[in-house]
């Protein structure tokens, strides 16, 4: 669970969409997420990462205009006129592909599990069992943090001013 708590801008965005759009639009992000971070957990305490050579040398220039879209993003966030919506007519299917882009985007999970791929693997020369152990784990607390999350936005999203929420996520997503 350690490793999934994060203030980064997948967690604003999730607690954005919770508080604007209810709470299964942030069950679907939370789930996502989790999903997304398990995914790539799975490739480096695996070490799949290693042997997929295009995807461990990226060119700078699609680093480049990914912190470009990211960017816009935060302006377009920043910038956007909230809308009353009703709940039942959520775009479910955009919360579902912004989180899967957002959580590919986010550097902060590939360096979590870099760092304890290396403890595990070069320093404690851990067994396979034990990582796909670790990997199960991660999954239940990723899945307990990110509901938890979405949970206690969602109880308290009358406190939340929405408009200043998303204002906030698109300044630090600016930033970060």
């Amino acid at each position: 669970m350690a490793i999934s708590v994060s203030v980064g801008p997948v967690a604003l965005v999730t607690m954005k969409r919770t508080a604007e759009f209810g709470l299964r639009a942030g069950i679907i992000s939370a789930i996502t997420v989790a999903f997304i971070d398990t995914i790539v957990a799975v490739f480096i305490l695996l070490g799949i990462h290693s042997s997929l050579s295009p995807f461990t040398h990226i060119p700078r220039e699609i680093h480049f205009l990914g912190i470009l879209i990211i960017f816009v993003y935060g302006i377009y966030l920043f910038t956007k006129k909230i809308k009353p919506e009703k709940i039942l007519e959520q775009p479910l299917k955009k919360h579902f592909w912004e989180t899967i882009f957002f959580s590919f985007a986010n550097p902060s999970t590939y360096l979590s599990f870099g760092v304890i791929a290396l403890l595990l693997t070069r320093f404690l020369r851990v067994s396979l069992f034990d990582r796909i152990e670790l990997i199960v784990g991660f999954f239940a607390g990723a899945v307990f943090w990110w509901l938890s999350l979405v949970y206690i936005t969602f109880k308290n999203r009358n406190k939340i001013s929405t408009e200043h929420l998303q204002k906030g996520v698109g300044v630090l997503i600016m930033i970060l």
